[in-house]
């Protein structure tokens, strides 16, 4: 891990003592003094810095995020809008299949009879803990990111922590199954554990582990009582005339951004994450990607300032996501380690976390080094050596 010198901003915050407070509170005068909610900021160009520290681990990454049994009247959150009804596209390539959206819906429940889904039910079914996280802070992982389209894809369910950790969800109401799913059974049963970017699911009692009767869901193809489906976890987003709230314009389409493109104009944003090695001895966390400004400009508090920022990482005309925007730091893992990367960057960072990979999550998380890496990288102090040998 090399260390990069950051400019940090320090914020002074006055102790008020109690005497003061019950002061300002009995003088009717002094009570009216409005108290800045925002943070005290130095005037000047010099931006804020944000450092990341994710603890990604499996019970992170593999914990249902929806709990509860389903209903309508609830909002569930996650890659699909609640608001909408959704169609299946199934192809022979499995990186093909995704969900498409339809149309917005009322009460979160799609037309009977008809080959829909609700959203709100699909995130319900699907949602692990690791992608409200990414839908929020990059408006979450893109699988397929185009200049005209734009598929997210849930997180790889490893299956570690098993059902203990994301139960196979059961619907038991036909009524309700048939507003929210194409289907109209006495029971639905799916299964998203150790399943990757799937969902499986079965009718009226077959058991939705059962690996026997296994096909691919077409929507196309009259379905079986007796056989379990599996199907690919993705879905079309910032369609235009259908578009969800996060969704930015570039020219005439849209991308779903979250809060890191919000703010890119004023922070400059790093990453520090653990290794992903599941012995207990492994100690500490390393640097995943460098503090920098990610936007079209450089990060500056006076927005009057426009300077190019070289290591952006997204297209500034099309929206389309960088592979490999900090080259020089990808560059400089790959002598160091022996490997090729290919991907570099904060976004890709928080993004692909688990999913350029095929090897278990980390099962032990050192916090406490996590937080000290970090530290000591704000301060310049260097990488503790044990943390990233190999």
């Amino acid at each position: 891990m090399t260390s990069i010198k950051v400019r940090k901003r320090v914020t002074l915050i006055g102790w008020i003592s109690l005497s003061t407070v019950m002061l300002l509170l009995n003088n009717p005068v002094q009570a009216q003094i409005e108290i800045s909610q925002t943070p005290l900021v130095a005037s000047g160009g010099a931006p804020d810095n944000l450092l990341l520290l994710p603890s990604i681990e499996y019970p992170t990454m593999n914990s249902v995020a929806n709990l509860g049994s389903y209903s309508s009247a609830s909002e569930y959150g996650g890659y699909f809008d609640p608001d909408k009804c959704y169609g299946y596209q199934y192809d022979s390539d499995e990186t093909k299949r995704h969900f498409y959206p339809l149309a917005f819906t009322t009460n979160h429940t799609c037309p009977v009879g008809q080959l829909q889904w609700s959203g709100n039910f699909l995130n319900w079914a699907t949602t692990q803990t690791i992608d409200p996280f990414r839908s929020a802070m990059t408006g979450g992982y893109r699988v397929k990111d185009t200049t005209t389209e734009t598929w997210l894809e849930k997180a790889r369910h490893d299956g570690q922590g098993g059902t203990g950790l994301y139960p196979n969800p059961t619907l038991s109401s036909s009524t309700t199954m048939s507003k929210a799913t194409p289907f109209s059974k006495t029971s639905l049963a799916i299964c998203i554990q150790g399943l990757g970017n799937k969902m499986r699911f079965s009718f009226n009692g077959t058991s939705v582990d059962s690996t026997t009767s296994l096909a691919d869901y077409n929507p196309s193809v009259a379905l079986s009582d007796t056989k379990v489906y599996e199907l690919s976890v993705r879905v079309k987003v910032c369609v235009p005339n259908l578009l969800e709230q996060n969704c930015k314009q570039y020219g005439s389409n849209y991308k779903p951004e979250g809060v890191l493109q919000e703010y890119s104009g004023r922070l400059r944003y790093g990453v520090i994450a653990y290794l992903n090695d599941s012995n207990v001895l492994r100690d500490g966390a390393v640097l995943r990607a460098s503090q920098k400004s990610i936007g079209p400009y450089q990060a500056n508090i006076n927005n009057d300032v426009k300077i190019t920022n070289p290591l952006k990482e997204w297209d500034v005309i099309t929206g389309v996501l960088y592979t490999n925007p900090s080259p020089t730091d990808a560059s400089a893992t790959s002598t160091q380690f022996g490997i090729t990367i290919q991907n570099s960057g904060v976004i890709n960072a928080i993004n692909k976390m688990g999913q350029l990979t095929t090897q278990n999550y980390k099962s032990y998380d050192p916090v406490s080094e996590l937080y000290y890496s970090g530290l000591r990288y704000l301060r310049n102090k260097g990488n503790v050596s044990a943390y990233s040998s190999m």
